[in-house]
């Protein structure tokens, strides 16, 4: 995901095809994962579209011969991606294709442009020739997201709305695809009200999309109600989350598929990077297999307990030569001076007005972690609150 390697910018650390197929192996096959969800458009060098190669590109398509033959030796089905509409100056605009851009935005590819479907089909072939994908995504998230100030978008776009232009543009391309054996994958939020759907009522289009798309939730803030919107309508709906999602009871069986989408190389940054990063969607990734393989075992909501994460960062750590063994209760009741339910009014007016319950606070012992730790306070004194700027808080 999210290459953001444009047009001969340099590489800063050169992670050839090997490296691609080790990650692979160790996190995805050896975690049990059977598909691979790919975004390398704007590091392969094409044959049909050889404007497209700069420096950058660093993998050929003899590298994807390789990588295609690799995975499905570990039964590992592929589906390449690329940003189409949305976010396509991340492997098309800048630097390439700059005509493409549609008036008034920063990032989205104008599809009705003439020269549009010829260039995004013979990038796709090269790569679906040389892969032998069993699935494509256009991903097709976030369309018409970053307005120009200098610029006034068009009405329309060749006569059409932009709803029309999106169905139009997925249609086609669907039957394209299915013409060579390949089930086209695309994210949810530009179907679903509940997320950017609104933008030009592109969710009143749903009914009018070829069925055999699979959609993939990519955020959690409506899971339930973009589960049940696109499910009642038959469409498989698969989680991608770039965050983790939690499935229940009532979403659980609503979900064909369950996974995990990583930035670069699970380090949430953009680009290879030659120096540390935290790898924050790394844990996450290895979380959401045994989620998945266990899915129809889990009760409620909630995530696991952090026992396992925790231990491994204390058996990690340097032994403390001034640390002790015995644990010592701290009470801070004395030093709680706030109303979490008045704060949350005052900082957040228009979402927990006055008239309305706000979040109370838990009360009782809980575990924080895995220390068991009790909650105390009541409704007006039930937490600290610290101000930039404001007086330190001191506890026992």
């Amino acid at each position: 995901e999210h290459t953001h390697n444009f047009r001969n910018c340099p590489v800063r650390e050169n992670r050839g095809i090997e490296y691609l197929m080790e990650w692979t192996d160790r996190f995805v096959a050896g975690n049990k994962m059977n598909v691979l969800f790919l975004d390398i458009s704007a590091l392969v060098k094409h044959k049909r579209r050889p404007e497209f190669n700069g420096t950058e590109r660093i993998y050929s398509l003899d590298d994807l011969r390789r990588f295609g033959a690799f995975c499905r030796e570990r039964f590992v089905d592929l589906c390449p991606a690329w940003q189409i509409g949305g976010h396509a100056s991340w492997w098309q605009l800048v630097g390439y294709h700059p005509e493409l851009r549609e008036k008034g935005w920063r990032s989205q590819a104008d599809v009705t442009h003439p020269n549009h479907d010829a260039i995004m089909l013979d990038c796709m072939l090269d790569v679906i020739e040389a892969m032998k994908p069993k699935y494509v995504s256009p991903k097709s998230d976030e369309w018409w997201h970053t307005r120009r100030a200098d610029e006034a978008p068009h009405k329309l776009l060749r006569g059409k709305t932009r709803a029309e232009a999106f169905l139009n543009v997925h249609v086609k391309l669907n039957a394209w695809l299915k013409a060579r054996g390949i089930r086209m994958m695309i994210y949810h939020d530009m179907l679903t009200p509940y997320h950017n759907g609104k933008r030009y009522d592109l969710y009143k289009i749903v009914d009018k999309f070829p069925k055999d798309v699979i959609i993939q939730l990519w955020s959690a803030g409506n899971v339930e109600k973009d589960l049940r919107w696109f499910t009642k309508r038959g469409f498989e709906v698969w989680t991608n989350g770039t965050g983790f999602v939690p499935l229940g009871p009532k979403t659980r069986g609503l979900v064909g598929g369950y996974g995990k989408g990583l930035y670069s190389f699970g380090a949430y940054r953009n680009g290879l990077l030659d120096k540390f990063t935290h790898l924050q969607s790394m844990g996450s990734l290895i979380h959401a297999a045994d989620y998945a393989w266990n899915l129809s075992r889990r009760e409620g909501e909630a995530l696991d307990h952090a026992r396992l994460v925790a231990l491994r960062h204390l058996l990690a750590a340097r032994p403390n030569p001034r640390a002790g063994a015995r644990v010592v209760p701290v009470d801070i009741d004395g030093s709680l001076g706030h109303s979490f339910a008045a704060f949350l009014r005052r900082v957040r007016p228009k979402a927990y007005p006055r008239s309305a319950a706000a979040i109370e606070m838990p009360g009782g012992v809980r575990e924080v972690g895995f220390i068991p730790t009790r909650l105390g306070g009541d409704a007006e004194r039930n937490c600290i609150v610290l101000r930039k700027g404001g007086r330190p808080v001191t506890l026992p």
